[in-house]
């Protein structure tokens, strides 16, 4: 029973961090910048498995207030496997431009403008504290009823 109490509160704080990031972003003041897809890092990963899972994540160069930056896109999606081409099957393709979101406070913190990406932390967040409330409401209805 201790585990599922544990359980409960980790999904819990979890989806409680992963709202605030959601509002927190919310808040801030951003402006709506173009910029262009300049190439694709590679990320490899081990599995538990043993093995290498390959992703590629694209990099976004944008200008605000006369300086260049580079953004590394959070999420990697871009995934391959075995005998599959080792190059990226993005919707966005170098030299591409898109639509980024740039905060005025911290301008080298951009996010592609897009529904799934500006709302990923709320996506995240609400299952978890429904997956916390209902093992902790499980563990109630166990031990005291």
């Amino acid at each position: 029973m201790f585990f599922l109490v544990c359980m409960s509160v980790s999904f819990l704080c979890l989806g409680i961090v992963w709202l605030w990031l959601y509002f927190r972003d919310e808040r801030r003041e951003y402006i709506l910048l173009y910029g262009r897809v300049i190439r694709y890092d590679l990320k490899k990963k081990i599995t538990a498995e043993r093995f290498i899972k390959r992703s590629y994540v694209p990099v976004f160069e944008y200008e605000y207030a006369g300086k260049t930056y580079q953004k590394r896109h959070r999420i990697s999606s871009f995934r391959y496997g075995k005998g599959i081409k080792p190059e990226p099957n993005s919707k966005y393709k170098i030299g591409d431009p898109v639509k980024l979101r740039v905060y005025k406070e911290a301008p080298d913190y951009a996010l592609l403008n897009d529904t799934h990406n500006i709302r990923l932390p709320l996506y995240v967040g609400i299952p978890l504290i429904f997956a916390g409330a209902i093992l902790f409401a499980y563990w109630v209805s166990e031990c005291f009823f």
